[in-house]
């Protein structure tokens, strides 16, 4: 038995494979092509985008240089005002110094233990830092008053501050000690007796000094018999680490500490004045052989 295919069946199989070639090739040919050119556009707007922020960018390189070097200056000259460090001696020199400068009777000093502010370098915690960043926004508004106090004892002294020197060898500073900074507290509360004039002094001087320091609260009664007042001040003293500064211990050399050697010789006034008429005498006795 002999199939024979007509001419119309073999015009119908071949156009059914032409149907089939087309489907294959738009399904696994064209349709991929299309989607990796759909992709390739969007790429290319979003690189045009990018190369157009980028040529804006280069345009004003030399201008965001010079911000940035001038921001840096800024910062270190902040970072510069603070201590790298506070001592227990710090403190006591405080409590010296503004008893000579109220004057006050100090009664008492009481040194805290230090507190962490803040701390950079990855390390710091997620709670409080508001209040942290609050504390150094704090200490970066007060800088033009420590400026203008370190001019002013410079004036006094006949020396010269060069501030823009300072805010370079500081941000040379910060820059070889890295990132890695913490901010610390040092409370430290100072029961006294003075009088209401040596009380805005040294509320003054603790504002106005150099290193970085404020009033946390002050506790004042009138005396009645005495006319003077009584309470206590707790002070914060606030010192960076981490900033390459060195640490400059506090000068004590004016500071009336006593006698050297409490066990040494002394001379009682009754010596003195037997010596003074032993002496007497033999002066008396040769002025009546001469």
């Amino acid at each position: 038995m002999s199939m024979s295919v007509s001419k119309k069946d073999l015009l119908l199989l071949l156009g059914l494979c032409g149907v089939l070639a087309a489907a294959l090739v738009y399904f696994f040919v064209y349709q991929p092509f299309m989607q990796k050119s759909d992709a390739l556009e969007t790429e290319n707007n979003s690189l045009s985008v990018r190369i157009a922020e980028l040529e804006a960018m280069e345009a004003k390189r030399e201008e965001y240089i010079t911000e940035t070097e001038d921001m840096n200056r800024q910062i270190a000259s902040v970072y510069n005002l603070f201590p790298s460090n506070v001592m227990a001696e710090d403190a006591i020199y405080l409590a010296i110094y503004e008893e000579s400068l109220a004057p006050l009777q100090v009664n008492g000093i009481t040194i805290e233990p230090q507190e962490v502010q803040y701390q950079s370098g990855g390390n710091e915690d997620t709670e409080g830092t508001e209040e942290k960043e609050d504390a150094i926004d704090k200490a970066k508004s007060d800088a033009p008053a420590d400026q203008a106090a370190l001019e002013a004892d410079a004036e006094l002294e006949g020396t010269a501050v060069d501030s823009d020197a300072d805010d370079e060898a500081a941000e040379d500073r910060i820059t070889d000690a890295g990132a890695n900074m913490a901010l610390y507290n040092q409370p430290v509360t100072i029961s006294y007796e003075l009088s209401y004039d040596g009380l805005k002094r040294c509320i003054n001087y603790i504002c106005t000094n150099p290193n970085r320091m404020t009033v946390e609260s002050v506790a004042a009664a009138y005396d009645n018999t005495s006319g003077m007042l009584s309470g206590n001040m707790r002070v914060n003293m606030y010192y960076l680490t981490g900033n390459g500064k060195p640490y400059t211990p506090p000068d004590f050399s004016n500071v009336l500490i006593g006698n050297t050697n409490l066990f040494g010789s002394i001379v009682l006034p009754e010596t003195q004045s037997d010596s003074g008429e032993d002496a007497e005498e033999e002066n008396t006795d040769a002025n009546e052989q001469m």
